[in-house]
């Protein structure tokens, strides 16, 4: 049996910035997971909050 491999992405949501991943992960089979957003960087721009996948 081969091992299982987990990927993770952080990728903002597209109403938050235009600059995102989301429905190309989508596309690819990842799940959004259902937990909060994180900052990434900026924390007081919510354009700077992902989601993750």
């Amino acid at each position: 049996m081969s091992p299982t491999l987990t990927v993770f992405f952080l990728t903002p949501a597209l109403e938050r910035n235009r600059d995102t991943a989301a429905q190309a992960l989508l596309d690819q089979g990842f799940e959004k997971l259902a937990e909060p957003e994180v900052p990434l960087s900026k924390p007081a721009s919510s354009r700077s909050f992902c989601t993750r996948f």
